[in-house]
């Protein structure tokens, strides 16, 4: 059995065996023959062993306080400093610059909105069938804008949203030949629209000319 086979591995459970070990030695002096001042210094290293384990649990607990008061200091640094931050992101007049020599973050630019172009070379043409055919060039609106297609029949009737498009033409089916209509169409991106394009006029159809266009601004 090797020595260390019969000490205890917890630090309280070893100051706790030598202290017992050291009460059944000078009880049985006679039996043992340990030197009785042998005996004292193993009591006064004991004594120190276990003064040194107080010290650190005392020092685990100053520790576990210490560091839960910073971990609270932080907390309210971190409030006033979030509060500043907020104030001086809230300054116009405070450049991106400073903000960088403050150790603040720059707030990436708002984009301009996209302002919708007024489509261009809008015509349409109807048959014979009941369908008048609508195109329009894109005139450097962006991919996704949609066009919305106004509509009425004669010139006196009321102007009506006929539909919202992203391609660049449509079909108006179920119209009624012989019947004067009137389109325009403007383009739309979020909530902003374009002004109106040239108004383009549908006339009935004959087997002919069955298209016949009349643009007026």
């Amino acid at each position: 059995m090797s020595d260390s086979d019969f000490l205890p591995n917890k630090d309280k459970d070893a100051v706790t065996w030598i202290s017992r070990f050291t009460n059944v030695a000078t009880a049985n002096s006679t039996m043992v023959s340990i030197p009785t001042a042998t005996l004292g210094t193993l009591t006064t290293t004991n004594t120190t062993f276990n003064n040194s384990i107080l010290l650190v649990e005392t020092k685990k607990a100053e520790l576990k306080a210490a560091v839960e008061q910073k971990n609270q200091n932080r907390k309210v640094v971190a409030t006033q400093a979030r509060t500043l931050n907020r104030y001086v992101q809230g300054r116009t007049e405070v450049t991106d610059k400073v903000k960088l020599e403050l150790g603040l973050s720059v707030r990436p630019a708002k984009p301009s909105p996209v302002i919708p172009l007024v489509p261009e070379k809008f015509q349409a043409y109807g048959d014979s069938n009941g369908v008048n055919f609508i195109s329009w060039k894109a005139a450097g609106n962006r991919s996704g804008t949609q066009y919305e297609i106004w509509y009425r029949e004669g010139t006196k009737a009321e102007w009506l949203l006929l539909t919202t498009e992203t391609k660049l033409r449509y079909e108006h089916k179920g119209v009624t030949p012989g019947t004067q209509y009137l389109y325009k169409v403007r383009a739309k991106r979020a909530d902003r629209f374009s002004n109106f394009s040239a108004i383009s006029v549908v006339y009935p159809a004959v087997s002919v000319n069955p298209l016949v266009m009349d643009k007026a601004a």
